[in-house]
């Protein structure tokens, strides 16, 4: 893994990308909207920080896999960047506590925009399975993935400078297209 820490200059390009999408606002509101009360464990890792840590990590040539995405928030972020994600800066962490709170943040957002939440995932269905599961699958889940993809996308695009925008007379392709992982 790439150790030290990541430039100021492409952690707020990047954190002004994840914000001018308007994604973390909406995850946030959606899990406030489905939350019975504010019982229970603490977020350790806000949503905004989740979208920002896999943006870098994906930027930075790696997949978005649990040990790459902990192995970023562990060696590449400064205190600095910890703090201004809303995570609490513990130079001590290993690489494993940074994996579980990441995992426990990306199955928070995932339980909010997967629109085969309630599907397993550990193994391969069989014909009636995966009929009963078309049958469980939430278009209102389904949605928010589009908008939230839809809406990182966007803003991808703007960070291009006004003045190319204006005089290309190309195509431009913007591709939404929701790809299944697994990590």
């Amino acid at each position: 893994s790439v150790r030290g820490p990541l430039p100021n200059a492409m952690f707020n390009q990047i954190v002004r990308l994840v914000d001018r999408s308007g994604a973390p606002e909406w995850i946030d509101e959606w899990d406030r909207g489905t939350r019975k009360n504010r019982a229970g464990r603490k977020p350790l890792v806000p949503f905004r920080a989740v979208l920002v840590i896999e943006t870098i990590t994906v930027m930075m040539g790696m997949g978005i896999h649990y040990e790459d995405t902990a192995r970023t928030l562990a060696y590449r972020l400064t205190k600095e960047q910890h703090l201004e994600l809303g995570i609490a800066w513990d130079p001590s962490a290993s690489v494993g506590r940074w994996y579980h709170q990441l995992w426990r943040a990306k199955k928070r957002m995932l339980q909010l925009l997967d629109p085969w939440h309630a599907t397993g995932k550990r193994s391969i269905l069989n014909a009636a399975q995966y009929a009963r599961a078309r049958e469980q699958f939430d278009t209102v889940r389904e949605d928010r993935l589009k908008q939230v993809s839809r809406a990182l996308l966007d803003a991808s695009v703007a960070l291009l400078p006004q003045r190319y925008r204006d005089v290309y007379r190309g195509d431009v392709a913007l591709d939404s297209t929701l790809i299944a992982i697994q990590g």
